[in-house]
């Protein structure tokens, strides 16, 4: 039942991408602008290929055979492993339309260069502190993108010589081949919600070696770690070992470890460690990441958003500490990054109740509001003046035009399409299925689509939300299904890059 369930799900929601899909062409044709190339995606037909989609091929099926071993290898060869394929498919179907120019084209002579970051540079000829004294009231003057974020980015830009096309692509490239990592921390830090079934002494494989040479010295033998805990039963705490009388006792020690059950009223898999490896292979071939995140800057606030959310989710207040600084620097780049930590506060809500959730909530906001209350006094920086007038533009633009009944559908719809299908498919069951990280991720996307803040280009703007994706469809792909999936997902990315321009 629960099958069939999921495939109407699956259906609907095919249909409903469908049928809006083909109402934006309608309403296109007869005259109305909704502001995007073919609405609700911001790519348009456009079909092109280069010798590099060979390369773009064989890395993809090399990503593909290789899958089942890194779920099984050491961890240190998966995040190896799983980081060179990230880095392999984004140079390789990045180049598969117009050649390595492709990497650094959207900073460089595309015909949306003069809306990107480096022609904002000269602003911050007078330096950083007129800049920042003096930035609200550049914001109608500089590029859109340099409008439409606080000036985090900039300042970091200046700072370490970034200042031409090459240099600035290699940083998203590097953010971008660092999101399936991330994810993969990510999920482990979800997987505190995961409570292990008591484990009994001597359950690990070291207790029970040892409990053979304990009983072959005197005959009857067990090992125990101190308060049968599973840290200590697999080896993380003091071993002890004791003799006994009892044979019963020898034949127990040895018995195998049962298997970990998740949390009640969790989702999420028995193994947190195949969870995130899913999770990160899932992330290193999704489509939103190879064809938005490689060749754009939203790529850097994806990863800094991902990781912020993998050090908030986790149960530690150091941990949760740190990516309260973390989200707080990433705020100061992005008007979205604040959605991560809102993330983590409904995953501690649905985990530990509304005062954890609270609790987080307030650390979060900590070191941004610190962060912009030192820039105001030390060098004039008007957060409040910025954020109104990037609104301002917002509504002069070309996003201001478009309209509200139709992108507050099409933009999660976009958004969804472009992670991958498999991947949203499989998050969409984790909503039904009430996984925590699938839960709160649905109300970010909904609060994100009824406030109207982006109202298309989400397949960029929206990156960050693509790991907490694959988090979450990670608890419904198991590890057979794994080479399917992502066989689909690089398709669909090859695909769309030789018949599509994807603007970046």
């Amino acid at each position: 039942m629960a099958r069939v369930t999921d495939r109407r799900l699956l259906l609907g929601a095919l249909l409903l991408a469908a049928a809006w899909t083909a109402l934006g062409l309608h309403v296109e044709r007869g005259g109305t602008v909704l502001g995007t190339g073919t609405p609700p995606f911001v790519l348009g037909w456009s079909p092109g290929v280069n010798p590099w989609i060979v390369g773009a091929v064989a890395a993809a099926g090399a990503l593909v055979a290789a899958a089942p071993a890194l779920l099984r290898g050491p961890r240190w060869v998966y995040l190896s492993a799983t980081t060179g394929f990230a880095v392999a498919l984004a140079l390789t179907i990045g180049a598969a339309r117009i050649g390595a120019h492709g990497w650094s084209a959207i900073f460089d002579d595309s015909f949306e260069a003069k809306n990107e970051y480096l022609p904002g540079l000269p602003a911050l000829s007078y330096g950083r502190g007129f800049f920042l004294d003096h930035f609200a009231e550049l914001v109608p003057a500089v590029p859109v993108d340099v409008a439409g974020h606080p000036p985090g980015l900039m300042l970091v830009l200046d700072a370490t010589g970034v200042t031409t096309a090459g240099r600035l692509a290699a940083l998203c490239i590097g953010a971008a081949v660092a999101i399936p990592a991330l994810t993969y921390a990510l999920a482990l830090g979800l997987a505190g919600e995961a409570r292990p079934a008591p484990v009994r002494a001597g359950e690990g494989s070291v207790q029970r070696w040892a409990a053979r040479r304990a009983g072959a010295r005197a005959g009857q033998a067990r090992v125990a770690a101190p308060g049968g805990s599973m840290g200590d039963a697999a080896g993380l705490g003091p071993l002890s070992v004791r003799v006994v009388q009892d044979t019963d006792e020898v034949l127990e020690a040895t018995r195998p470890a049962p298997v970990p059950v998740a949390a009640p009223g969790s989702s999420r898999t028995a193994d947190p460690e195949a969870t995130a490896r899913i999770a990160g292979l899932l992330a290193a071939a999704s489509p939103g990441v190879l064809l938005f995140g490689v060749t754009s800057a939203d790529a850097v606030y994806a990863a800094l958003g991902t990781a912020a959310a993998a050090l908030l989710v986790r149960r530690s207040w150091a941990a949760r500490s740190a990516g309260a600084g973390v989200l707080g620097l990433g705020a100061l780049c992005s008007w979205a990054l604040p959605a991560m930590g809102a993330f983590a506060a409904l995953v501690a809500w649905r985990r530990s109740g509304w005062r954890d959730a609270l609790a987080l909530a307030v650390l979060s906001a900590v070191p941004f509001l610190a962060l912009n209350a030192v820039l105001a006094g030390a060098y004039g920086y008007d957060p409040i003046g910025t954020l109104r007038a990037t609104e301002a533009v917002y509504r002069r633009s070309l996003a201001g035009g478009r309209p509200y009944w139709f992108w507050s559908v099409g933009s999660p719809v976009a958004w969804a399409v472009s992670a991958g299908l498999p991947v949203a498919g499989a998050w969409l069951i984790a909503v039904r299925r009430r996984d925590v990280a699938a839960l709160a991720l649905a109300a970010v996307v909904l609060v994100a689509s009824v406030a109207g803040f982006t109202k298309g280009e989400t397949e960029r703007i929206w990156l960050m939300f693509v790991p907490l994706a694959c988090v979450a469809a990670a608890t419904v792909v198991g590890p057979r299904a794994v080479r399917p999936v992502l066989l689909a997902l690089v398709l669909q990315a090859l695909v769309v890059q030789v018949l599509f321009e994807t603007v970046w």
